[in-house]
């Protein structure tokens, strides 16, 4: 109840020890609270690693009443801090946000249901986007998913069938750095409908845009996941492919796991473009 606390400072350990959390339990209401639920600081600066525990053990929230940090407008993210819990940021203000490398996992539904929030930068050094992360972030407009020689792991909604992570969000425009790895409660996952891919639309969100989306592929990008782009509404012309290996050496393979899921989309013409370069 510190109603008037609005910045909260942890500062990095010497030593480097991750620092516990108690959460508290309502014995009359039987819920779990998040230790600043009803203060709600506005300004983070976070250097350090948490463990999250209820009762003196180890405690995993699975509810937005346990987010960590909820109602922040400007999260600052110190080089101690390696990993995002679950729910860790559910329900926050802010409106941009980016992941830095030495963050590795950001944990299921670390950002749930953070509406204000435009646009995401994921850096290289992230390996792991755990379910559900950034599930109802209903302003999410641009992704930026920065280059790297290693692979991203992401896994997917399955808690109303399955759907792609953003699949709530109206994009606008995507950037993919790298290799994906599609995993469904760690397990790897093969999208086999067009609402499961990773950038896939919700029927909702999909019928409601009226938005070309602009897709550009790095070069460090070797291959693409069934469906990944479905279900947006996306125009060929607006993909850019820097990947002269992908198109030379691997364009059956990219006609029919990619094209094949645009195709229907459109209902009287289709255009195709790539531009690739060769260095």
């Amino acid at each position: 109840y510190c109603y008037t606390l609005k910045t909260v400072n942890f500062k990095p350990s010497p030593t480097q020890i991750p620092l516990s959390i108690e959460c508290a339990t309502d014995d009359f209401l039987h819920n779990t609270w998040s230790p600043f639920y009803f203060t709600e600081p506005e300004y983070l600066y976070l250097n350090r690693t948490f463990n999250y525990i209820n009762e003196g053990e180890e405690f995993t929230p699975d509810t937005m009443d346990e987010a960590l940090f909820s109602n922040a407008l400007e999260i600052t993210f110190g080089e101690q801090l390696t990993s995002i819990g679950d729910y860790m940021f559910a329900d926050t203000r802010i409106t941009e946000l980016t992941i830095p490398s030495h963050i590795s996992y950001v944990g299921k539904r670390a950002f749930y249901s953070c509406i204000n929030l435009s646009r995401l930068t994921i850096k290289s050094g992230v390996t792991t986007i755990d379910q559900n992360a950034f599930q109802d972030c209903a302003g999410l407009k641009e992704i930026i998913i920065e280059d790297s020689n290693e692979p991203i792991s992401i896994s997917c909604m399955n808690t109303a069938g399955y759907y792609g992570p953003f699949s709530h969000s109206p994009l606008e425009s995507i950037y993919v750095g790298r290799n994906i790895t599609y995993t469904n409660a760690g397990a790897p996952f093969a999208p086999d409908e067009s609402d499961e891919g990773v950038f896939s639309m919700s029927d909702d969100v999909f019928k409601s845009s009226t938005v070309t989306v602009q897709v550009t592929i790095g070069p460090k990008v070797s291959a693409i996941n069934n469906y990944m782009f479905s279900n947006t509404h996306f125009f060929p012309a607006c993909l850019l492919f820097r990947l002269d290996f992908f198109f030379a050496k691997n364009f059956k393979t990219f006609y029919t796991v990619f094209v094949s899921s645009f195709i229907k989309l459109f209902d009287c013409f289709f255009v195709f473009f790539i531009k690739a370069y060769y260095k």
